[in-house]
Parts: C-alpha cells; sequence; structure tokens
C-alpha cells in the first residue's frame, strides 16, 4: 500500500513525459518494488521505460544499473525464446556501458569529493559479477567496504548482490 501510494505522489509530477532523471529513478524504483511484490508485468515493463529514459538522459549509473537489473527480471519471465535473448543482452550491454561510466568517473581527481563514491564502486562491483569478471568484482566490493559504508547502505549493496546471484542461477 506504501508502494502505490508513493506513486500516486510522484504521478503528479508526470514521471511517464518527464525528462527529469530523478523523477524517473524514483518513479521507476516504485515500479520495480511494486512487480517485486505483485508479479504484475505491467509493472516491470513500466520500470525499464522509466528506467531507460533516465539513462539516455544523464547516462548515470543508478537508472542504468536498475534498467540492467529490471532487463533480467524480465528475461526471466519471458514466454518467447528471442525476447529472453534480447532482455539478457540489452542487460549485458548496459552494465558495460556503466562499467565504461564509472571507470571513466572514478579516474578523475574530483572522486574524492563525490558523496556517492561508495555507491559508484558498490555499482561497479555488481556489475563485474553479472558479467562474470569476479576477480574485478572482488575488488570493487573491497573498495566499496573500504570507505566505511553504514550499515544501511552495506544491507542495500548484499541485497542487490544477492539479486545478482539469484539471477545468474537461473540463467
Amino acid at each position: 500500500e506504501a508502494l502505490r501510494a508513493a506513486l500516486r505522489i510522484i504521478e503528479q509530477l508526470s514521471p511517464e513525459h518527464s525528462n527529469d532523471p530523478e523523477t524517473l529513478g524514483i518513479t521507476g524504483a516504485i515500479n520495480k518494488r511494486l512487480w517485486l511484490e505483485t508479479s504484475d508485468r505491467t509493472r516491470l515493463d513500466m520500470a525499464i521505460q522509466l528506467y531507460q529514459r533516465g539513462f539516455e538522459i544523464r547516462r548515470d549509473y543508478y537508472n542504468g544499473e536498475n534498467l540492467a537489473v529490471c532487463f533480467e527480471y524480465r528475461a526471466g519471465v519471458q514466454q518467447d525464446a528471442d525476447e529472453q535473448l534480447f532482455d539478457r543482452m540489452s542487460a549485458r550491454k548496459i552494465r558495460s556501458a556503466v562499467i565504461r561510466l564509472l571507470e571513466e568517473q572514478i579516474g578523475l581527481p574530483t572522486l574524492e569529493d563525490r558523496s556517492d563514491r561508495r555507491w559508484m564502486f558498490a555499482t561497479l562491483a555488481n556489475c563485474h559479477l553479472a558479467l562474470g569478471s569476479d576477480e574485478e568484482a572482488q575488488k570493487h566490493e573491497a573498495t566499496f567496504l573500504s570507505l566505511r559504508p553504514a550499515d544501511w547502505e552495506i544491507g542495500t549493496y548484499e541485497q542487490n548482490k544477492a539479486a545478482v546471484k539469484a539471477m545468474q542461477s537461473r540463467g
């Protein structure tokens, strides 16, 4: 019910027509969580649509990683083998793009000033894990943990990591 209430509130911003990456990301997250709770495929498709627009506009890792995860979720419920393959390949391509973006950003001298740098390394770890680059995933996870994330941040990271592993075991 809380997710539906959040959706009613954020719909006042017309997220389906928005070009604001924050609005798109938040609305995508609400739809993704609604799909996880209800298995309502329209919620998953809407999450993909919103995250995809957010990723195209900003090329940010938050929308990109979540878009890839949603493509993986959808691949798991696709009935058509070609559609399943499309979703899995889309997830791979997006994760590769997210890795390239983040590797560029972590090479910049302004990295130390970024308040989100923990999440940058957490995202790199999970994207590498999903692509089968376990050594790179472990390296970035160690960096994430060395930045002393809060307990809730570790919990969120571990939850995302578990989702990636679960999808790998199905795939």
